[in-house]
């Protein structure tokens, strides 16, 4: 019992602990092969093309870096999740420069307070201010967030400050949304982007519009096949009139719809982006963030790192802690994803590295990159697992010779031990705020119900008596409260009824099974006086011996008849 305020904090703290179970969220589902195949090639296509800009035009111009972890988590967003809000190319450019800009603004502080070398708190608050200023923007973009941890965890990048900013924040994004938008709309169910620049909802009739749009690839084919056979004759004869004079026509262009139908798809459908979160959801979002980052940081550096040589803070969880953090609610932020996605990231990766290296063709870095985030894409379409992370952790291996020192190692840590650790923290953080419950679902989908179980009578320890007297109860009232077609007369009857017969019996069974049984039909007999002993009954005086001995070798047939159906339910315990 106790006072109101203590009942009211052990409601409160029961309710935070009932939110761990989820929101029984249905999952989604799986992608079609086709598009798993553009997938790949628009992914492979947009690191190797970064990759060779980082290597030919970068590296001997500015001498800074071009192609970074990010750029991993960037293209499972663009080339797979190409719908999300967080894809779109505004979250994608302003959210990938607000994550440069804050991680240098938090370095450039941390600096000048004397506090430069605390890495794990740097990139703690980098992730968890680039969280609420991208809220605040409508530029959420989860590269964003490994764009600031990449920046406060690499010294060597300390000396670029705003040049970090343009490149590769600012261009890397730029040439990665040029290559989506190319890549993209080449497939028929694909447009991309859904809008440059977030509007009004899209009319149903433009979304009918672009979903009716054909494939530029298809238009190509009839366009070819059209042209084959305008070649045959390229100049046509037509009669006119009396004259019989002929004039020569040029063959018509078969091609000009591929063009209007491919770059139709570049405006967009239009659409709207998700309303601003509140002051305190954001305060949450920050605190979140940077406990969870500050937790995987603390561990790396005083547990993993010195004892077990192993890293968990990488690139990759900055990503990781704006999904889980600022987008809790959506697919791609919950647990099997998480922690799958990033786990098939690394393994990935390892395995490609390992394989490149047999062929003797490891010195190929960025085809070895783009195979590896392409392929990681594929398996976590496939098996339903689609985190952008995962993306980011499979490049990270492939380009940073350090992490391929560790080989099966990185596997375990960073890429499982570290998602652990995060979806943990947003289990525990995010189910503080009153309007949060993460995990929206543990499994692939928690909606489906579990089935009742069907309890076999015959395995009930029932005995004898209690199952006369139910059938008793059962036949003379309960039955014939739910049989069909009853008059007014006998339920009359039934309300004058002894109140032993209509004593609640702990019993409950479906009266479709007994309606029509010949035990029901003598019994309803017996009972309104149609034979000697229901005319005895009904003057009150007992049934003979040989009517009792009738009716249980009646009510015997009629458990036979309980025994095989599956109707039979036990509310409550028995009673004597």
């Amino acid at each position: 019992r106790g006072f109101p305020a203590q009942r009211a904090m052990v409601a409160s703290v029961a309710a935070y602990f009932a939110k761990f179970a989820g929101s029984k969220a249905a999952g989604t589902p799986k992608p079609p092969l086709t598009h798993t195949c553009w997938s790949f090639l628009g992914a492979f296509a947009g690191i190797f093309v970064l990759g060779q800009i980082h290597a030919h035009i970068v590296i001997p111009t500015i001498h800074g870096p071009l192609l970074v972890a990010a750029f991993g988590a960037m293209a499972v967003l663009l080339f797979s999740a190409i719908k999300a809000p967080v894809a779109q190319p505004y979250n994608t450019i302003c959210g990938n420069i607000v994550g440069a800009l804050v991680g240098v603004y938090v370095v450039s502080i941390m600096e000048a307070i004397g506090y430069g070398d605390c890495f794990w708190f740097s990139g703690a608050l980098s992730v968890s201010l680039t969280i609420v200023a991208q809220e605040h923007l409508d530029a959420v973009h989860p590269p964003g967030g490994a764009t600031a941890l990449i920046f406060a965890l690499t010294k060597p990048l300390h000396k670029e400050h705003f040049l970090f900013v343009l490149c590769p924040a600012a261009t890397g994004a730029i040439i990665m949304v040029a290559i989506a938008v190319i890549v993209n709309n080449l497939a028929a169910e694909r447009t991309y982007p859904q809008w440059w620049w977030p509007k009004a909802t899209p009319s149903p009739a433009d979304v009918a519009t672009q979903a009716a749009m054909p494939s530029p690839m298809s238009i190509v084919m009839e366009g070819e096949c059209m042209q084959r056979e305008v070649s045959r004759s390229t100049v046509e004869t037509v009669e006119t009139g009396d004259t019989g004079e002929t004039t020569e026509q040029e063959p018509c262009d078969a091609l000009n719809p591929v063009y209007e139908c491919y770059l139709d798809k570049f405006a967009g459908v239009g659409g709207q982006a998700p309303p601003k979160p509140s002051l305190s959801e954001s305060f949450f979002s920050f605190m979140g963030s940077f406990t969870g980052m500050a937790v995987l940081g603390l561990v790396d550096t005083y547990v993993l790192g010195p004892q077990y040589d192993m890293k968990v803070e990488v690139a990759a969880f900055g990503a990781m802690s704006v999904l889980i953090f600022s987008t809790s609610k959506a697919p791609l932020a919950q647990p099997t994803n998480a922690i799958l996605g990033n786990t098939i990231g690394g393994a990935v990766a390892v395995i490609v590295v390992a394989c490149m290296q047999y062929l003797g063709l490891l010195e190929h870095t960025y085809t070895c990159a783009a195979l590896s985030v392409a392929l990681t894409i594929a398996v976590q379409e496939q098996t339903n697992t689609v985190h952008p992370p995962g993306g980011a952790t499979a490049l990270l291996y492939t380009i940073t010779p350090p992490m391929q020192a560790l080989h099966q190692k990185f596997i375990f840590a960073p890429a499982f031990l570290g998602t652990v650790i995060m979806v943990g923290m947003g289990v525990v953080m995010n189910n503080l705020s009153p309007a949060r419950t993460y995990p929206q679902r543990w499994l692939f989908d928690d909606s489906k119900k579990e089935a009742e179980p069907q309890v076999d009578p015959r395995r009930l320890r029932i005995r004898p008596f209690e199952l006369i007297r139910a059938g008793s109860w059962l036949g003379e009232w309960r039955l014939r409260n739910r049989a069909v077609g009853q008059s007014e007369a006998r339920s009359e009857r039934r309300s004058q009824r002894p109140p032993q017969l209509c004593a609640a019996w702990p019993l409950k069974f479906d009266s479709r099974v007994w309606v029509g049984h010949p035990w029901l039909q003598r019994r309803q007999a017996m009972t309104d006086g149609a034979s000697p002993s229901g005319a005895r009954l009904a003057r009150g005086r007992k049934p003979s011996t040989r009517g009792a001995r009738l009716a249980i070798s009646e009510l015997a047939a009629l458990m036979r008849h309980i025994l095989v159906s599956s109707d039979l339910v036990l509310c409550r315990e028995l009673s004597r």
